[in-house]
């Protein structure tokens, strides 16, 4: 399964390689699990406890869907 990163602090997502950010999700990059859990952590691992987070995972739907279909 794949997953985009969602940025808060930007309200958008960011783009394939860690290159930038885009308001277009069919422009955002594709991460695995343990490269967006990398990235996720390492953006949000200096806010303080209960915080809301910098940068968030969100699963590629159409990933999921294919599963099932």
């Amino acid at each position: 399964m794949n997953w985009l990163i969602w940025s808060h602090e930007h309200q958008a997502y960011w783009r394939a390689n860690c290159c930038g950010y885009t308001t277009d999700k069919k422009e955002a990059g594709a991460y695995t699990f343990d490269e967006a859990v990398k990235i996720v952590f390492d953006a949000n691992k200096h806010l303080p406890i209960n915080s809301f987070p910098n940068e968030a995972m969100l699963p590629v739907v159409e990933t999921i869907l294919q599963k099932y279909l």
